[in-house]
């Protein structure tokens, strides 16, 4: 877990503070009700919803259809009848 690699010596020098430090980051930076507060989540929601929620957000990426970006070089010496041509030379 992260707050032990953060709190590494406090837990060395004292191995019955741990508990309080893991409880301490869990209020501070673990709850998904802060991370929402943050910006950083959008919805917080219940376990019983979550196959509903996917389900729902899964159907709207149905219509959903990504564009490819625009070609940077064109060959247009490759292209068309340019192929197909035939030099011939008179001599």
């Amino acid at each position: 877990m992260l707050s032990r690699i953060l709190y590494k010596r406090e837990i060395d020098k004292d191995p019955a503070a741990e508990a309080k430090l893991v409880a301490d980051y869990r209020a501070k930076f673990a709850s998904p009700c802060q991370a929402a507060g943050e910006g950083m989540i959008m919805d917080v929601i219940r376990p019983a919803q979550t196959r509903a929620m996917v389900a729902m957000a899964l159907r709207n990426t149905l219509s959903k259809r990504e564009t490819r970006p625009p070609k940077k070089w064109q060959h247009t010496a490759l292209t068309g009848n340019a192929l197909n041509r035939t030099v011939i030379q008179n001599p």
